[in-house]
């Protein structure tokens, strides 16, 4: 069941600050977008996400989009729109695309941390891969039915991940 935990659990991307990138020593971010960074197949970030993708750029951190969107044109625009460098059609779980991504950014697993909402792909992927995880609670319902099946299927573990959380302050 550990492959399926977190390292971090939060409830939105913009929770993540500095003194959380120091305590894991996080030097680089790979984020999803769906649901992570705005809802699914939107053009717009939420409320909140390029103000907090600037902090990170203040700070240092490199950002790239690691999604499973098909449309690499999709992810192209939205990417280009946040000034990001991508990966799309990652097929996360598998390794292809966290290879291709840590490639681009050329730092050890230990030193990134993937963020996304979905824990068979975004949080087994990472963990899979060796990087640090961070499950975020999904931003919109507004969401397909194939998505909405992986959600029943991740309810024993996000609340066992929630229930974990309350007792050791959030975080893995």
């Amino acid at each position: 069941m550990s492959c399926f935990l977190p390292t971090i659990y939060l409830s939105k991307v913009t929770d993540i600050d500095q003194s959380l990138l120091q305590k894991y020593d996080v030097k680089a971010i790979l984020l999803d977008i769906d649901n992570t960074l705005s809802p699914h197949n939107a053009r717009e970030p939420f409320v909140g996400v390029e103000k907090w993708l600037n902090k990170m750029r203040c700070l240092n951190i490199k950002l790239l989009i690691l999604s499973n969107r098909s449309n690499i044109q999709s992810v192209s625009d939205f990417a280009q729109k946040l000034n990001l460098n991508y990966v799309a059609d990652a097929k996360k779980p598998f390794q292809t695309g966290f290879n291709k991504a840590v490639n681009i950014l050329g730092l050890p697993c230990e030193n990134v941390l993937l963020v996304g909402d979905q824990i068979f792909t975004d949080i087994l992927g990472a963990n899979l891969f060796g990087l640090k995880s961070a499950l975020v609670e999904p931003q919109d319902k507004n969401e397909s039915v194939f998505i909405k099946i992986k959600r029943f299927f991740e309810m024993p573990f996000r609340a066992a991940i929630r229930y974990n959380a309350g007792k050791r302050n959030v975080e893995k």
